[in-house]
């Protein structure tokens, strides 16, 4: 007989292969799906959400702090420039570079929010319309109709005239301007989804209509979801930032990028620094977002990844 402690070593042995070979497996699979990752946009993108997160310790002044004795200041660099204002001041001495920080946090924080608000509505719908079709469908995709030719920036003035602007008309202008977008394409997913095998069968084994929806048909949604959601966030900033530029989004003194350029724009031709570090900040993130979410959607959706 073999020894007893010759067989538990064996046995810790394979063990621990097997457990190496299955994390060696687990790190090809994690580098096989980051193949192709844009490092660039994923590097703007991480600058932005840190600058966001951590702006009171990154943020070399107080955003809304005037000097009207250091306003108008060039970038450290070009003459006149001082060292403790990098990229320079605006027309009332308030320091750029502590507000393109805190403004990345505004427009982070209103894509994530306005992102909540429509996906919410638009998924709800869309799975309500392609679940239950007939009049329920024909309802919903009259009203997603309707709110896709509507040239949404002139409902925008409309309720920002209403009820006025700031962070939370802000957001909810936002929502109500992207959920259709998000019911149209759910509601196409769900119509396809419901006439599949498994559908049927929690449907005998007695699921009711909210379970299958939850349960079975939302899940296999979310990649959808995911991707829709990655590629409206460039649009959001830029929403949100052209109605701040027209005054109808967030308010001064809040640093907001489309407000800098609002701001800066009577003063470009004397001090350009007022509108182009925020456009390119603006620019940056839009773009970096936009090439993420084209690769996010290369990895997610089944349709691409089988050609």
């Amino acid at each position: 007989m073999r020894d007893t402690g010759a067989l538990g070593a064996e046995k810790a042995a394979r063990a621990g292969a097997s457990a190496a070979g299955g994390t060696a497996l687990a790190v090809r699979r994690l580098r096989l799906w980051f193949r192709g990752v844009p490092l660039v946009p994923l590097l703007i993108i991480c600058l932005v959400a840190i600058a966001s997160l951590f702006a009171p310790l990154i943020a070399p002044h107080d955003p809304l702090g005037t000097n009207l004795a250091q306003k108008l200041t060039p970038p450290a660099w070009q003459a006149g420039g001082k060292a403790q204002f990098l990229l320079g001041t605006d027309y009332a001495g308030r320091d750029i570079l502590s507000r393109i920080v805190w403004g990345a946090r505004i427009s982070l924080l209103v894509a994530a929010l306005g992102l909540v608000v429509g996906a919410t509505i638009g998924v709800t719908l869309g799975m309500l319309s392609g679940y239950f079709a007939g009049w329920v469908d024909g309802l919903i995709m009259r009203v997603t109709d309707i709110m896709l030719a509507l040239p949404f920036i002139l409902v925008a003035i409309v309720i920002v005239g209403i009820f006025g602007g700031g962070i939370v008309v802000v957001v909810v202008v936002v929502g109500l301007a992207g959920w259709s977008q998000y019911a149209r394409i759910v509601r196409g997913e769900v119509l396809s989804l419901k006439q599949r095998d498994f559908i049927a069968l929690a449907r005998i084994a007695g699921c009711g209509d909210a379970q299958i929806l939850v349960r079975h048909i939302l899940p296999n949604i979310t990649n959808t979801v995911i991707v829709l959601a990655t590629l409206n966030v460039g649009s959001i900033i830029l929403f949100e930032s052209a109605l701040s530029f027209l005054g109808m989004g967030v308010q001064p003194p809040t640093p907001a990028w489309g407000l800098m350029l609002a701001e800066g724009r009577p003063y470009i031709s004397v001090a350009w620094w007022l509108v182009t570090f925020p456009g390119i900040a603006l620019a940056s993130t839009i773009l970096g977002i936009n090439f993420l979410g084209d690769w996010l959607r290369d990895r997610l959706d089944p349709k691409l990844r089988q050609m």
